[in-house]
């Protein structure tokens, strides 16, 4: 688990003194969201209670995610963005489930695993010598599959997943039964041009996929717009294809009993904005 120093924790108390101020005083004029639009947004990501319990795979803190205990029959995970912690597709391997995985900034896969395979490349919005598109990962990995099956999607590549998912078709994404995402600068949504972005994603997710958890990465401390607005700059999502879920009911504690903090400085609760409606 990190221990955060004095310093930036420092940094961060006034770092959110100054957002609080320039929200309240209009920092704006024009150039923050409304906010009663803003929590109207927000409370569509409440995640739901599901037939289907969530289990942890990978490490404790940074590393590892909550998904639903629904694996049978997956073919394989798609993982863009390779970092120095990779159990949570060890894990999977250790279930027989193949991981593709991708990012050229690493060299090599920090473990090894018949089961794990990787890629030198981005995941990005062309092919060339250092990216490749998801549709031509993800085609050429499963051209033997006939078409059929189920996979798990993961992303964390530091703020390009709002480069990629807007691009990613439809037909792809349904092809996902389990997405899991770590947003980046998710705080950015209070700007209108954040704001547009990050619904113009949550609408095409959300269209076949319901949220199941949410857990902000307090590897920084949330920043308190308002009395109502408070935003996780690092959250992470997953969500669950929605022929998958027989009933669902909206969750109202948090944190999981299987989340693990990023660290012991920061508080990691989900806000109350995103599921108490104002």
């Amino acid at each position: 688990m990190n221990k955060i120093s004095y310093k930036t924790k420092l940094f961060y108390f006034i770092r959110d003194l100054v957002f609080k101020i320039l929200y309240k005083i209009g920092f704006k004029i024009n150039s923050t969201i409304n906010e009663k639009a803003l929590l109207d947004f927000l409370i569509r990501l409440s995640p739901y209670n599901t037939n289907i319990n969530l289990i942890r795979l990978g490490e404790s803190g940074d590393g590892g995610y909550l998904i639903p205990d629904d694996l049978e029959g997956i073919e394989a995970c798609f993982t863009g963005g390779v970092g120095p912690m990779i159990g949570f597709e060890s894990d999977l391997a250790k279930k027989g489930i193949n991981c593709f995985m991708a990012d050229y900034s690493v060299e090599k896969l920090p473990v090894s695993h018949s089961n794990l395979f990787f890629e030198k490349k981005f995941i990005g919005t062309k092919n060339d010598q250092t990216h490749i598109t998801f549709e031509d990962w993800f085609s050429k990995n499963t051209k033997n599959s006939g078409g059929g099956g189920d996979y798990i999607f993961k992303i964390d590549i530091e703020g390009d997943e709002y480069k990629i998912l807007p691009l990613i078709e439809e037909k792809y994404l349904t092809r996902m039964r389990i997405v899991v995402l770590e947003f980046h600068y998710f705080s950015n949504i209070i700007t209108p041009m954040g704001y547009d972005l990050i619904k113009l994603i949550f609408d095409k997710l959300q269209k076949n996929h319901t949220i199941l958890h949410i857990n902000p990465n307090n590897v920084s401390p949330s920043i308190k717009f308002s009395k109502k607005v408070e935003l996780y700059d690092y959250l992470e999502i997953t969500l669950l294809r929605n022929d998958r879920i027989e009933t669902k009911k909206e969750k109202l504690i948090f944190p999981h009993p299987l989340d693990s903090k990023n660290n012991n400085d920061f508080k990691s609760k989900l806000p109350d904005c995103f599921y108490k409606k104002y």
